[in-house]
């Protein structure tokens, strides 16, 4: 006979990131849910002329990811950030980590941090779940 395994809260799946990425649980520390599917950033696209654009569903996504950071941090951090984020897709379609952190990393600058080159510390995992897809976001100086 096998005991149930009692799923891990999000709060507690970060706590655990967090740790790993050495930064404790500071003070420091704002954690924020975006609810949905996880955005991937796409590659640049480029004009005729040679010059890059952004795809117009990112640039929305990126203010929409924007919107539930301001939530919780209300000045740039000034120094270094560790960031940690659990991506929870709706559905088994391979993606590429790097790319959802790249998304979350953009749409943090001037919101998280000043540039996303502060960010010295990171990690990303990708899981399912169908019936609420989200992205969870814990960051903390590092």
């Amino acid at each position: 006979m096998t005991a149930a395994v009692k799923p891990r809260s999000d709060v507690d799946r970060m706590l655990e990131m967090f740790s790993a990425l050495n930064l404790g649980q500071s003070d420091s520390m704002a954690m924020v849910t975006v609810p949905g599917a996880p955005w991937s950033k796409s590659r640049p696209r480029f004009t005729k002329t040679g010059r890059t654009y952004a795809q117009p569903e990112d640039r929305d996504a990126e203010e929409r990811t924007a919107s539930y950071l301001k939530r919780v941090v209300k000045e740039p951090y000034p120094g270094n950030v560790g960031m940690a984020c659990l991506f929870f897709r709706p559905n088994r379609q391979r993606i590429d980590a790097d790319n959802l952190l790249k998304h979350v990393c953009d749409a943090g600058n001037g919101i998280l941090w000043h540039d996303d080159s502060q960010c010295t510390a990171i990690m990303g995992v990708v899981e399912l779940d169908a019936d609420r897809p989200r992205t969870v976001v814990a960051i903390g100086e590092h």
